[in-house]
């Protein structure tokens, strides 16, 4: 292999990753004596070592600027997954993406090809960007665009790229399999699941909305995961709601979905540990009087509860909340239970049963980069293996040890 040409960074074109990065100091880039004792390994070890080290955070994204093969080799994992916060980065993202395009010299369909994830939080992004990149961006396996508005424009052209040529259903975008959106666009558009863009999604993300025909989940035969938030545009549902609303998605779901996430607790009714099937406090009499702002304050709210836990550790299931039974695995092995909030009692008995969706860490279950972070699914699955065989009274149990 012969020795890689040396960059100078004053011929880096900066601007094309402005979106993720500044423009680092000359001096944090490699000498080259530094770079020629790369020139005896072979490639596949070169390559590998800069792979790896693209993985530290904050990235070092000035890799890229080693030398043009170096370039060549990171460049796709840097475009792999992209989630854009904030009007500046998503303008910045757009104006390397537009040029790309429309370039004489370089690879136009790059973004096409390696772009596998999108991710756009930006603040009121111009729609007709979004239009076009998301119409460029045939590759994409995921798809995140929750906001209303540009949101919903952003599915609107996934939807409509579906056309019929020669009486056959042409759909570009045969990689996609998950999609994170607000429900209420099928109402919008009165389309179902039936629709061709989710005929091969495997997960989906979604703001509920109880007016969608979710029976028609069950078109989606490919689907094994799925997560609903019930708790974010909507009120709380209440405890003779929630069990409609369980039944509803769990009969409709097809035989291959393996995880259901109802994301269902908000700070409002965190406390559903404490209160039965009718949303009463459990056991009657419940909850007791107030130890006082003092007494919690040296001595925390366990000290209070776990006197009175030990005496109703075998509370009948039936007659926990439907939160509760959801959290224990009692309404669908196959079902968890989500937070919008991280602000959970100390001594909440199912705290370590949730999957949490608390902003902005959340946003890392669509970055890829993020190779420490468990996302829902993962945290979903291992919650569905932890509780097999768990009973409320060794909840309990686990509470007073």
């Amino acid at each position: 292999m012969p020795s890689p040409t040396v960059v100078d960074p004053a011929d880096i074109d900066h601007s094309e990753y402005s979106w993720i990065w500044g423009i680092p100091p000359v001096s944090e880039f490699p000498s080259p004596e530094e770079i020629r004792l790369f020139s005896s390994l072979p490639p596949e070890i070169i390559c590998l070592i800069f792979e790896k080290a693209l993985e530290y955070r904050p990235r070092p994204l000035h890799l890229l600027c080693v030398s043009h093969q170096i370039r060549h080799w990171l460049e796709p994992l840097v475009y792999q997954h992209v989630t854009l916060e904030g009007q500046l980065q998503f303008s910045r993202f757009y104006r390397t993406f537009r040029e790309r395009r429309h370039s004489a010299t370089k690879d136009t369909t790059f973004f096409q090809r390696y772009v596998h994830s999108l991710f756009i939080c930006a603040d009121y992004p111009q729609a007709e960007k979004v239009v076009a990149i998301i119409r460029d961006l045939t590759g994409l396996r995921s798809l995140a665009c929750w906001d209303i508005n540009w949101g919903k424009r952003a599915l609107n052209v996934v939807l409509d790229s579906v056309k019929t040529v020669d009486g056959e259903t042409v759909f570009p975008y045969t990689h996609l399999r998950r999609i994170s959106f607000t429900a209420s666009l099928l109402v919008d558009r009165g389309v179902t699941f039936a629709h061709r863009a989710f005929r091969h999604l495997t997960h989906m993300d979604i703001y509920y909305d109880p007016v969608v025909n979710w029976e028609s989940l069950q078109y989606l035969e490919g689907l094994t995961h799925i997560s609903l938030d019930m708790a974010t545009e909507l009120p709380t549902p209440t405890s003779d709601e929630l069990p409609f609303h369980y039944s509803r998605i769990l009969s409709a779901c097809p035989p291959t979905v393996q995880v259901v996430i109802f994301c269902v607790v908000a700070e409002s009714n965190a406390d559903f540990d404490l209160l039965d099937s009718e949303g009463d406090y459990l056991p009657p009499g419940w909850p007791p009087s107030d130890p006082g702002p003092s007494t919690l304050e040296t001595e925390g709210w366990a000290s209070w509860l776990v006197p009175e836990l030990r005496c109703h550790d075998n509370i009948d299931l039936d007659d926990l909340h439907p939160i509760s039974r959801l959290a224990l695995g009692k309404i669908d092995p196959r079902a968890v239970a989500g937070s919008v909030t991280v602000q959970m009692p100390p001594n909440q008995l199912f705290r370590e049963l949730l999957v949490y969706f608390a902003w902005p860490d959340n946003k890392l279950d669509w970055d890829g980069t993020a190779y420490w972070h468990c996302d829902c699914w993962t945290v979903a699955e291992d919650i569905i293996r932890k509780r097999q065989g768990l009973t409320y009274a060794q909840l309990v149990g686990q509470l007073l040890s």
